[in-house]
């Protein structure tokens, strides 16, 4: 019994400490995957990971971009939090009751080599196996006799209700030709609420696809200043002209 008693109170002293060091040691693997998968830095100020009450909540979250670009800032996160199903943890669909995000900044830097947005896309991203031909395996043993290796199951996430509000983007432009970037700060000032999320992918697109209209429209309002000055001064207004409807076509182009 003393045994018994011993391991029981070891027990409580570890779940203690699990519960008390948790937020911490949750936030440095967060932060220190990151790193290696994408090759951005993280920082936040808050981590806070509910057992007891299943909430998850992250303030002041400030993504920064790899040293290959010339900027650091790539987003800034207010607050994310999120209300979880416990038991769905352990089933195939994560089940999220409430999720809210605030995003009072992004800044997506392009560079002759592609923007970090298409850096983060892809990070993380395994290259699928190609496909084995005809006749091809060990010697003496045909592909189709051997078993295929069981397929990984795929994991869902369904969001009752999904809030999404931005407050601003910046897009800064860098070319070679150039030692300054030609920066176009865009004020979006977004909210939307999304219910019965399935596809967070879908509504990932439908966000970027609405970001993408408002930075032609922007870039259109400093062409129309152009155009009136395109009399005082032809050949700088031209060139104004020339530089934003170019930019105007890569934007909408992604």
């Amino acid at each position: 019994m003393k045994i018994f008693s011993r391991i029981l109170i070891l027990l409580v002293l570890v779940t203690a400490l699990v519960m008390l060091f948790a937020d911490r040691l949750i936030a440095r693997y967060v932060v220190r995957t990151v790193a290696e998968t994408t090759g951005f830095g993280l920082t936040m100020d808050e981590f806070y990971l509910g057992v007891m009450n299943p909430v998850v909540r992250v303030k002041n979250l400030t993504l920064t971009n790899p040293a290959s670009f010339p900027h650091d800032e790539a987003l800034t996160v207010r607050e994310l939090s999120l209300k979880y199903d416990r038991w769905s943890l352990l089933s195939d669909t994560i089940h999220l009751y409430d999720v809210t995000v605030d995003i009072p900044r992004v800044v997506m830097v392009r560079t002759p080599n592609g923007s970090n947005f298409e850096v983060l896309s892809k990070a993380g991203k395994k290259d699928k196996p190609a496909k084995p031909t005809p006749g091809e395996g060990k010697a003496g043993t045909p592909t189709g006799d051997r078993p295929s290796a069981p397929a990984e199951p795929s994991r869902s996430i369904r969001i009752d209700e999904l809030n999404v509000a931005l407050g601003a983007m910046e897009v800064r432009q860098y070319r070679a030709d150039q030692t300054e970037p030609s920066i176009l700060p865009i004020e979006v000032g977004m909210e939307r609420s999304y219910s019965n999320v399935t596809n967070v992918e879908a509504v990932a697109i439908q966000i970027g696809s609405e970001l993408a209209l408002r930075s032609g429209i922007s870039l259109l309002r400093q062409l129309d200043p152009a155009l009136k000055k395109l009399n005082e001064d032809s050949k700088s207004s031209e060139k104004a002209i020339k530089n934003t409807l170019k930019e105007l076509k890569d934007l909408l182009r992604k």
